[in-house]
């Protein structure tokens, strides 16, 4: 499932999804791009061609550097002591110099952060030379979020056991984890819920035939939304 987060709303813009055995540059290959935007990619999704597609649309992006890419060192920037005590370690002007070298012909950003806590070292490139390599280091943790979408459709919408093993009945399943995703995430902004999706779904399950409104659901008593959950914890979990 390649997917594009919106970090504002924490939903999918985009999402497509291929075979296992195929690589992940596949995907990425159909996510459309937008003007003024930051995308933040994992290293598996290091493709040159596609990453230079991103600067001529006006946007920028912050990705790891893949070990054995290959680049020359064109400028060292100064490091300074407020940086240098929040991890960033080096901040160089690089090039490309592997076989592939012309798919991305411009210069570009590599940046050096190492995480105090853990240990481990980390190496960002991006073709945004404003930012400061300390804000460069922030905007990549931040793609955690991501891990945790995958996390809680995974906790919660039973998608790692499918009903069908068929490519059509896998993607079904899939697609309509995603669509009860977004239907809650839009009805916690309508009615202003602060429920999770778990509490959401305990809620209408045993509640689906009912002719009460949405809303007056979402807006159970505290003894009401208390007595309900426990009947729904007493069997089974199934979302669909």
């Amino acid at each position: 499932m390649h997917t594009l987060l919106n970090n504002e709303t924490l939903v999918p813009d985009f999402m497509t999804i291929t075979e296992a055995k195929g690589h992940d540059v596949k995907g990425l290959r159909k996510i459309p791009l937008e003007k003024n935007t930051i995308y933040v990619l994992d290293r598996a999704y290091l493709c040159l061609k596609w990453l230079y597609s991103v600067v001529l649309q006006e946007s920028h992006f912050v990705m790891r550097l893949k070990t054995n890419t290959k680049y020359k060192v064109l400028k060292r920037f100064k490091v300074i002591e407020a940086n240098k005590k929040r991890g960033v370690i080096l901040d160089q002007e690089i090039k490309f110099t592997g076989a592939k070298k012309d798919d991305y012909p411009i210069p570009l950003r590599r940046i050096k952060f190492k995480h105090f806590e853990s240990g481990k070292e980390f190496n960002f490139i991006t073709d945004n030379f404003e930012l400061s390599p300390f804000t460069i280091s922030e905007i990549y943790k931040d793609r955690w979020q991501i891990e945790l979408f995958f996390k809680k459709i995974k906790q919660n919408l039973k998608i790692k056991k499918f009903i069908g093993l068929s490519e059509n009945a896998v993607q079904i399943q899939i697609w309509t984890a995603l669509i009860v995703l977004l239907l809650f995430e839009y009805a916690k902004f309508l009615s202003r819920a602060t429920l999770g999706l778990k509490e959401f779904l305990s809620i209408i399950q045993p509640n689906i035939f009912s002719k009460k409104r949405f809303e007056a659901l979402l807006h159970l008593t505290e003894w009401e939304e208390r007595i309900l959950y426990q009947n729904c914890t007493k069997q089974q979990f199934i979302p669909f």
